[in-house]
């Protein structure tokens, strides 16, 4: 495939302790490399990518003095769609500015809740002070939001120590390209291989209430 046809959406795993758009040019970088170090010239190269959604750089905590039994039950309440206030420091905008970008300059932001949708929420372990929770949910979700929130449900307080994407649409965490891999050829195979599903699921999406998910 040539780069001048190069077009279409493959998934990548994006390391820890860095940001979406620092993964992203990161890997324009190396695809960029590869390329110049492969063509005769001065010729100029660009390339265009954009990411399906920002994922936290980082999260740290615990979830204290809790039992399995409580946080159970606490889970149906947050099922569904649910108002959800996100956290202040995320990629939502404010007058053409980032909530953290104003959260970082002391800037005391009055955050509207916002409606989100989780279709699937279960605990799939719990050794206290930690569990883990697997969820499906819609366009503007927060993790982070949610296991505030279940804190404060439960009559106590948390925040997250590790968060992992595992699936987007039709794409899972087995499909992504690792760092190692963020090559030209690996990317062109990935976007041949991931087309048609990704075509179909956007077909088969169009009309239905989880058209969000992307």
């Amino acid at each position: 495939m040539a780069l001048s046809t190069l077009h279409g959406v493959f998934p990548i795993l994006k390391p820890t302790r860095i940001t979406s758009a620092q993964a992203l040019n990161r890997l324009k970088e190396k695809l960029l490399t590869e390329i110049r170090g492969s063509t005769i010239g001065d010729a100029q190269h660009t390339i265009k990518m954009g990411h399906g959604g920002t994922l936290d750089s980082c999260a740290s905590g615990v979830l204290e003095h809790v039992t399995e039994n409580v946080v159970k039950e606490k889970l149906s309440h947050f099922l569904g769609r649910i108002q959800q206030v996100p956290p202040a420091y995320s990629a939502l905008k404010k007058d053409g500015k980032r909530y953290s970008d104003w959260t970082k300059e002391g800037v005391s932001l009055d955050i509207a809740p916002r409606e989100v949708c989780c279709y699937e929420l279960k605990l799939q372990d719990f050794t206290p002070p930690f569990f883990t929770l697997l969820v499906e949910a819609g366009s503007g979700f927060y993790v982070r939001s949610l296991v505030h929130d279940l804190g404060h449900a439960v009559g106590s307080c948390a925040h997250l120590t590790e968060l992992e994407r595992t699936k987007q649409g039709p794409l899972s965490l087995s499909d992504a390209l690792t760092e190692h891999q963020w090559t030209l050829d690996a990317v062109t195979s990935s976007i041949t291989k991931h087309s048609g599903s990704i075509n179909k699921y956007y077909r088969s999406h169009q009309l239905t209430s989880k058209t969000d998910m992307w």
